[in-house]
């Protein structure tokens, strides 16, 4: 006994219904939603190619076969809460690497005069460094020593091999070849999976204008029945 066919079975079996020249429309048109590129890439020539698609779209066996694929590509509510999680606990941290690197420090030990426009006093500079005996002038204006610092730098590589890249909602390079990323939104991904969990719910309070009530006289008459305005039973003398 043969069990119901697989969605992608279904798919494979629709495009089989086509010519090969429709079912790479179809395939094509699938990729970006781009019904001219797509009879482009198909074959079709640039001349009618918006003819062609418009035609190719309205065909009941290429359509069957379009809706097939956009049900195979649509993403299950499993998955959609998967990839919100791994947003969720997305960090900076697994993309970054520490290394340490030795860096020289320099510095001066002589303290310069400097004019009101920070200009440096030349003959002042020169009179502190003759009072001085047996130092050479180049060894009290700079002092330099090696020291070792720690620095975080962004491995895409290792990030990549353990399937975090999917994280990444932007990534530039600038003019000094200095890469940024930033990722999806963590905050915001445990919040849409909060109200899916049932943890957060939305209300909405509706008023009429400038936060009237919207149904004042429905709401007077609540009023008046919830005060227990009026006899409850009926007065028998």
């Amino acid at each position: 006994m043969t069990g119901t066919p697989t969605l992608q079975e279904q798919f494979d079996a629709a495009l089989a219904e086509l010519t090969p020249q429709q079912a790479r429309f179809a395939r094509e048109y699938l990729r970006d939603l781009h019904q001219r590129n797509a009879a482009i890439r198909a074959g079709y020539s640039e001349k009618t190619a918006d003819v062609q698609a418009s035609r190719l779209l309205s065909s009941v066996k290429i359509r069957a076969a379009v809706d097939l694929g956009f049900q195979l590509a649509a993403m299950p509510a499993a998955e959609v809460v998967a990839r919100l999680s791994a947003e969720a606990r997305g960090d900076m941290a697994d993309f970054l690497r520490v290394d340490e690197e030795e860096i020289t420090v320099t510095w001066s030990l002589l303290s310069v005069p400097t004019t009101e426009d920070g200009e440096v006093v030349v003959a002042g500079t020169m009179i502190r460094l003759a009072m001085q005996e047996n130092v050479k002038p180049t060894d009290r204006i700079l002092q330099t020593e090696t020291i070792t610092r720690s620095v975080a730098r962004l491995d895409l590589l290792e990030a990549g091999r353990r399937g975090k890249l999917g994280l990444i909602k932007k990534y530039t390079v600038d003019a000094k070849g200095k890469e940024t990323i930033e990722l999806y939104d963590a905050h915001a991904a445990r919040a849409e999976l909060a109200k899916i969990h049932g943890l957060l719910v939305d209300r909405q309070e509706l008023t009429g204008k400038d936060g009237a009530p919207l149904f004042p006289d429905f709401e007077k008459a609540l009023e008046k029945t919830y005060a227990g305005d009026g006899p409850s039973t009926d007065e028998r003398p």
